[in-house]
């Protein structure tokens, strides 16, 4: 486009869309949020657009998704104008697609941009279909393929066991990099190879955990192609279990960022009776948040209830890295559906509940629960409670690399400060600032 024509294509979805100029800009900045970036688009912006300026990368990708979701369909950057911006992402092989996400992951800036974006429409998934996939299964592996496998499935529990105590910003890209690079070729083998349906439900776990390190540190474009790459690898390798927990972490993220319809569609797509009885717990427990988000407070319920009783009739399991499921996560979930309905007390009910249940190595998790526990305090007016328990989340912080901790302890900075005339409360936020700083040195390159 020369610098003199219109940009009659952007024009023309401005029209269809029934936007102004100003209605696009805010819009353009959501789905920049949701990629961790604080636009500040406004009408100027688009006058420019619908002129002469292509907007730097991932401007048009961003410009792109939020026409696709206001107008319910998939709006590609060739049809915004801006033809020299195509996404090509989406048409890669997924050997291809996992390079792409561990340069993004990595160093590449210009990768980082490109698979930035979080897409509503990649929510639409295959349903799971018995009896669709017959690949050929034989006994254990051994020699050299034994070896890569026993090699992954150390990797897998090393990364999530970091994750869960570190956060997802430690080891992401290394992790991104060893699926990318070991995992990847796996991809090639003939279909009737016996051995490869084992080694991609090893790959399918290990997208799960590079999505939700991606999750975690607020990458959400990458966080979502992860969890896309392990639901199809799951799919082709005909592990239904690997399957329903991607959707499940797909719907967690939609939930998260406020897309609360297809998060239930998500957690329901993931429903089976031939799950096992803790995935099918988890699942309830998902589905419960998922329901209460939309208000429908009685099915919601009825979730919960059954989660926990299928939780309570579960078996054993040792520590797993993808499929993990415990008392814990479901007094959190039980919170979140409270919150919904605007239930604080019992919300705090079950946040203490599920504080006295994480493990000391679920550092991140615990922090996250004090983190929301402190909230609810000072919702109810309990500021001595509330400093008490963020001096708690303090003493974890400095520990944790996640932007989902980052922005907890910026909430909580916001809301302390209209109480700046307790010493205590002033105490907290000095002592916060402190933390923030250093935490921010040690992180510096």
């Amino acid at each position: 486009m020369s610098p003199a024509q219109s940009n009659d294509r952007l024009r023309s979805l401005l029209a269809e869309a029934g936007w102004t100029g100003e209605r696009l800009a805010q819009a353009v900045n959501v789905v920049g949020a949701e990629a961790g970036l604080g636009l500040r688009y406004g009408r100027a912006s688009v006058t420019q657009w619908t002129s002469s300026t292509r907007p730097r990368p991932p401007g048009p990708a961003l410009i792109a998704e939020a026409f696709s979701r206001r107008l319910g369909r998939s709006v590609t950057i060739a049809e915004t104008g801006f033809e020299d911006a195509e996404d090509t992402y989406w048409s890669l092989g997924l050997p291809a697609q996992l390079k792409e996400l561990a340069a993004g992951a990595g160093a590449d800036r210009q990768a980082a941009r490109r698979v930035c974006v979080y897409r509503l429409g990649a929510c639409q998934v295959p349903v799971w279909q018995d009896g669709a996939r017959r690949i050929h299964r034989a006994g254990p592996i051994s020699g050299s393929h034994g070896s890569e496998l026993e090699l992954a499935n150390a990797m897998v529990l090393l990364f999530s066991k970091i994750d869960q105590s570190y956060g997802g910003g430690v080891l992401r890209a290394s992790a991104s990099a060893f699926l990318a690079h070991v995992g990847g070729p796996w991809f090639q083998r003939p279909a009737d190879d016996p051995r490869r349906p084992e080694l991609l439900a090893v790959c399918s776990r290990l997208a799960h955990v590079c999505g939700f390190m991606s999750f975690d540190d607020q990458a959400h474009g990458p966080a979502q192609r992860f969890y896309r790459a392990s639901l199809l690898t799951a799919a082709e390798a005909d592990r239904q279990e690997e399957h329903a927990w991607a959707l499940r972490a797909m719907s967690v993220q939609a939930h998260a960022l406020g897309h609360f319809r297809p998060a239930l569609e998500l957690i329901e797509a993931a429903a089976s009776p031939r799950l096992t009885m803790l995935t099918r717990a988890s699942v309830s427990g998902q589905t419960a948040v998922a329901l209460a988000s939309i208000g429908s407070r009685r099915r919601a319920m009825l979730e919960l209830d059954r989660a926990e009783d299928l939780l309570g009739r579960a078996s054993e399991t040792p520590a797993r890295p993808v499929g993990a499921y415990h008392p814990a996560e479901l007094a959190f979930q039980r919170a979140l559906v409270h919150d919904h309905f605007n239930d604080r007390r019992a919300a705090l009910a079950a946040l203490r509940e599920s504080l006295s249940r994480w493990s000391a190595a679920e550092r991140r998790s615990r922090a996250i629960t004090l983190a929301r526990i402190a909230e609810c305090e000072l919702e109810q007016g309990l500021l001595e409670e509330a400093v008490v328990t963020a001096h708690r989340f303090l003493d974890d912080y400095s520990s944790i690399q996640s932007a989902r901790i980052r922005g907890f302890l910026a909430d909580l900075r916001a809301r302390l400060r209209p109480y700046g005339n307790s010493a205590a409360a002033s105490a907290l936020l000095q002592r916060a600032v402190r933390v923030a700083n250093a935490t921010t040195a040690l992180s510096a390159p």
